[in-house]
């Protein structure tokens, strides 16, 4: 007899029945979550030099960025507790949107992203509170800013706890457990160390006084700059996780086994991950940040340009973020198909379109980084 595992797997494989959103939630997941650790990225970066800029660009640069990114970690946490919720359903049932509080310790994988989703809302606070400003000093900005940052890396290292946990990360390290060079330990572990320094950041913070320029750059923009790479890195072996067709990723293990996996899954027959897929992956995900800061920036100008240039800006920079999700969205249709005209052909035009863009958005916000006065 069939067992539930092995039941939930089949109803995520791709085949030629009608698309279905379930199938491709593990994908969805590793995506959103990557788009929100680039912009992280992006804004700690700049928060080195945000002592340089006036107001203005500081907000469009770092504090925008920051919230843009905080609102897809979210979406990503949610995305996750959707596919932990609906992977033991059968196919072309409703999607459930929401757990029962009775499940959230029950079903495979729910608490862990439950957790997650928790610290992503902490962490949203905390970017929207820099953005808008807050008073009372020091005291207002540790009350609305970083007492939830601290929060949300609590929260962010404890599902990291949790999936460390499902994934047996300290037994197969010790050696107790065999196995111990896979993708869900470097999983687990580079969402750990991204966790502890996001709490380092929030930390720093609270601690160092806004005066306190290098302060800044060594106790919050630097952790939170490296804690975002590890990021960008937990979430390039979800996607390796999901191309081996383990849908699982780091908070399902029971759907990453081998003794659920389908034939073709098996030994020689396994899909195999095609590195230079995950360039491509990366640079529509950078693509679509870009295209989002270049956005900030012709509404920052709003008021120095005419009204016909911010609508084509305005324009252009949605029709990058629409397009570089749409070649996402066709990377997870042609999952199992890429060399099969005329998918591959289709596959290799978008991306080369979308490295080109890639150049056009990398030029454009350099421009206004270096030149913008």
């Amino acid at each position: 007899m069939e067992s539930p595992t092995a039941h939930a797997r089949a109803a995520l494989l791709p085949s030629a029945e009608p698309y279905e959103l379930r199938a491709t939630l593990a994908y969805w997941t590793s995506v959103v979550w990557l788009e929100a650790s680039v912009a992280f990225t992006a804004a700690s970066f700049f928060m080195l030099f945000s002592d340089r800029w006036e107001a203005e660009k500081v907000t469009a640069l770092v504090n925008a960025p920051f919230v843009m990114g905080a609102a897809l970690f979210t979406v990503g946490a949610y995305v996750g507790i959707l596919s932990a919720l609906n992977a033991q359903h059968p196919p072309h049932t409703p999607l459930r949107l929401w757990p029962r509080p009775s499940e959230l310790r029950v079903v495979p994988g729910l608490w862990g992203y439950f957790v997650y989703f928790v610290g992503t809302l902490w962490f949203l606070w905390n970017c929207i509170a820099g953005l808008v400003g807050v008073s009372g000093g020091r005291l207002g900005a540790l009350e609305f800013i970083w007492a939830p940052g601290i929060m949300g890396g609590v929260s962010f290292v404890w599902g990291a706890l949790i999936e460390c946990d499902t994934n047996e990360v300290w037994g197969k390290l010790r050696g107790r457990v065999s196995g111990w060079c896979c993708i869900s330990v470097a999983l687990s572990l580079a969402n750990l160390v991204g966790g502890v320094l996001f709490l380092w950041g929030s930390v720093g913070g609270a601690a160092v006084a806004p005066s306190d320029l290098l302060g800044q750059r060594l106790w919050v923009a630097g952790p939170f700059l490296v804690g975002s790479a590890a990021f960008i890195v937990g979430s390039s072996l979800m996607l390796a996780m999901w191309k081996r067709e383990q849908y699982g990723l780091g908070m399902i293990a029971g759907l990453n086994s081998p003794a659920h996996m389908p034939h073709h899954d098996e030994h020689d027959h396994a899909p195999q991950v095609r590195w230079n897929h995950f360039g491509f992956v990366h640079t529509s995900a950078v693509c679509s940040g870009l295209a989002m800061i270049d956005l900030l920036f012709t509404a920052q100008r709003q008021r120095s340009v005419t009204l016909h240039e911010t609508i084509r800006n305005a324009t252009g920079a949605a029709v990058v973020v629409m397009l570089a999700h749409g070649v996402l969205w066709l990377g997870v249709v042609v999952h199992r198909t890429p060399r099969v005209k005329p998918y591959g052909a289709l596959v290799r035009y978008m991306r080369m379109l979308m490295v080109l863009l890639a150049f056009h958005l990398a030029f454009s916000v350099t421009a206004d980084v270096l030149y913008d006065e």
